[in-house]
This record gives C-alpha cells, structure tokens and sequence, in this order.
C-alpha cells in the first residue's frame, strides 16, 4: 500500500536519447503570462534526433528566462547556449553550417500534448518533454544511438494481447497504464511488448500486470512521434 501510495504522488518518468541533431526549432521568444498578462521569455521549440538509419525522436523543450523568485534559470540559460552551438544536418543541407552534425545526449519525460481541433474534439498526443539542457557527447568511445524510457505507474485494466483489425493474435501484448505526473495530474499512456520477447517474459507480464498493480516498464521507444505506444524488451 506504501508503494503505491508513493506512485500515486510522482511516479519514476525517465527518457533516454542518444541521438545526431536533425533539426531544431528551438528559439527564444516572448510569451505571456496567463494570469497577469506579464510578458517574459522563454526558450521554446522542438528538437528532432536521428536515433537510427529511419528512426527519428522529437523533443519538445520550454524553460523560461526566470524562475518563480525572479532569479536567472539555469536550465534556460543552458539551452540557449546548446540551442546557438548544435549544428544539424537541415543547417549543414541548407548552407547555414560546415562540419559536422552534433551527437547529443539527451534527459525527459513522457507526457501528453492535448489540444482543440477546428471540430471542438480534443486531441492527445504523447510527446517528449526535454528535461535539462542536451548535452554534446564526448567520450572517446563510439556513439552509439539510444532512444530508452523507464516508467512506473498503475495498471489501468489487465495486460493483454493485441489483435490486429481481423481478431488475430501479434503476438504483442498490450498494456495500459496511468501514470502520475508532478502536480497531481495522471496521464494514459500505452505499451506493447516486442514480438521478440520471450515467452516466460510475456507469461509473467499477464500473471503480474493486472489492474491497479503498481509496474515498472522499461523498453525501447520506436517512432515516438509517429505512434502513441512504446516497445517493451523487458519490464
């Protein structure tokens, strides 16, 4: 009961990217404060990784210039100074850079974008959110591309295994989970095993993920910002 209770508050929200710079749209930009209307700054955008030969993984950043004291942010003055020092392989394609493409390693978290479409239904999207400024690699040793999330959370409904639009078994099984986020709010997110997963692994997921289990999910994120769902290599 202690464990959950304790997942319920804030639940482990952790994503992993290694990746070569594609593109960027971060900037710094003005925008408005909801309840006073004050203007401030803040470094918004998305950053999209080559993760793989036709993989890619986006970003979305926004740290504001101050923070609630009115003392300079850290985090924004970071990504400001990575935001003017990447180079992505759209600037060296379109001229506006020589050399090479930045290898950047990068933290965040798994969240939604909701928002209205012209019909008044609301859209959700799962989104990466960038935590901390990128960080450009290194080491001595090869670069290698990642794109990992490690999440905890609360079975919505019992694990089960997909069906595609004919009723037939993938051989995938699904999983439901809500997950809490700082502040109180819980979000659905989606995951599915690999077809490659062992089937001692895919039995113990059925056994052990049922609903209102508190779970650990850990795996490989394939086209996030294609797919609402994340592949499971283990849990």
């Amino acid at each position: 009961m202690t464990t959950e209770k304790q997942v319920l508050r804030q639940a482990n929200n952790k994503v992993t990217i290694w990746g070569t710079a594609q593109e960027s749209t971060l900037e710094v930009k003005e925008f408005k404060d909801k309840v006073t209307n004050a203007p401030y700054n803040a470094v918004s955008g998305k950053l999209t990784l080559k993760t793989g030969e036709d993989e890619t993984q986006v970003i979305s950043y926004f740290e504001k210039e101050l923070t609630k004291k009115g003392d300079q942010n850290k985090n924004f003055k970071a990504l400001k100074t990575a935001m003017e020092k990447m180079v992505t392989l759209a600037d060296i394609a379109q001229g506006l850079a020589e050399g090479t493409p930045s290898n950047l390693t990068c933290q965040g978290e798994l969240g939604l974008n909701e928002y209205r479409n012209q019909e008044g239904n609301v859209i959700s999207n799962v989104q990466i959110n960038g935590k901390f400024s990128p960080q450009t690699y290194k080491d001595e040793a090869p670069f290698e591309f990642k794109a990992e999330f490690d999440v905890q959370g609360i079975v919505a409904k019992d694990a089960e295994y997909e069906t595609d639009k004919d009723d037939n078994e993938t051989g995938r099984i699904k999983i439901e989970l809500l997950v809490p986020l700082y502040g109180g709010k819980i979000i659905p997110l989606s995951f599915v095993t690999a077809t490659t997963l062992p089937q001692l692994g895919k039995d113990y997921i059925t056994d052990n993920f049922t609903k209102n289990a508190s779970i650990n999910v850990y795996g490989n994120m394939v086209n996030i910002n294609k797919k609402n769902e994340r592949v499971i290599e283990g849990g």
